[in-house]
């Protein structure tokens, strides 16, 4: 999947020239790419404004596939005697404000599931959709493949590089409002049909 990948982002930026100055994968990659700083939306500052003290703030962990194992439990429970004691949290464990709770990832009843939110329902199963969606992809990237490599010199494109690239279109849309990029499947197939698998 990696080489896909950077097949893609490779086709990605020499289709729109010096768009790695502006393209930064890790914005792109998802929760469980490294952290970075978000920008500043309509310019609010990140700063706690002259004058105010932060008294409470909320951490929900939700994208951690590894939630309830014990080392995730530990680091939340330093975090919080860390950043919300009132003083030595060793000497003065009174004086910590945080809570830690814990939900169980094993039960559908805690509603902790929040990334397969389809878990919580024992009537639904996933796998039907994922044979049926590939035997629907099957029937047109091969040929958006072949047309392309007529262009290419050094680099040759199969059908699940056309899946990584047309992810790359609807993140690209989705993201910064460009289309342009799309442009290259030449309306061989629609906007909604190359939107992410996993939406």
């Amino acid at each position: 999947m990696y080489y896909a990948i950077s097949k893609a982002l490779l086709l990605y930026s020499a289709y729109r020239p010096g768009s790695w100055a502006f393209f930064n994968p890790l914005h792109h990659s998802g929760p469980a790419s490294p952290y970075f700083d978000a920008p500043s939306v309509f310019g609010i500052p990140f700063e706690t404004p002259a004058g105010c003290i932060v008294e409470k703030a909320a951490y929900i962990v939700r994208h951690g596939a590894t939630a309830g194992q014990q080392r995730v439990i530990d680091t939340a429970t330093h975090f919080l005697r860390g950043y919300l004691s009132q003083g030595d949290y060793l000497s003065a464990p009174e004086f910590n404000r945080g809570n830690l709770v814990i939900l169980p990832d094993s039960v559908n009843t805690t509603g902790a599931d929040s990334l397969t939110a389809s878990a919580a329902c024992p009537a639904y199963s996933g796998n039907d959709g994922t044979s049926k969606s590939n035997a629907f992809r099957a029937t047109y990237q091969n040929g958006i493949a072949n047309r392309l490599n007529r262009f290419l010199d050094g680099i040759v494109l199969d059908a699940t590089d056309i899946g990584v690239m047309q992810d790359l279109c609807g993140f690209s849309f989705v993201i910064n409002g460009d289309r342009r990029f799309c442009d290259i499947f030449q309306g061989s197939v629609s906007f909604i049909d190359i939107s992410p698998p996993q939406d």
